[in-house]
């Protein structure tokens, strides 16, 4: 795994596995009423409500992430990376301050 190279898709599949533990420490706090009927479970509305809210704003927030990871290229900074790899092989080593 040491020598693994970061790609997209990699970081996609962290990114949900960030999301699926957000959504489980959501249901943690749910709470099943006192009473098995059916109006002590609508008294317990505001915190339905709640979490329904909280696990809408994560689903928009899950989507928009993997719409703009399909536009992301290598994570890293693969360009500049690259363009300063250019820049210190032009000036050399003893100008980049390194003694080799």
């Amino acid at each position: 795994m040491l020598g693994a190279r970061a790609t997209p898709e990699r970081l996609s599949a962290f990114s949900d596995g960030v999301f699926a533990v957000l959504i489980t420490v959501l249901v943690l706090e749910l709470r099943p009423p006192a009473l098995p009927t059916f109006k002590a479970l609508l008294s317990l509305w505001p915190t339905w409500l709640s979490y329904a809210v909280s696990y809408l704003f994560i689903a928009i927030v899950w989507t928009n992430h993997h719409h703009l990871l399909r536009y992301a290229g290598h994570p890293g900074g693969g360009k500049r990376k690259q363009r300063h790899r250019k820049q210190m092989r032009e000036i050399g080593p003893q100008q980049a301050g390194c003694s080799a």
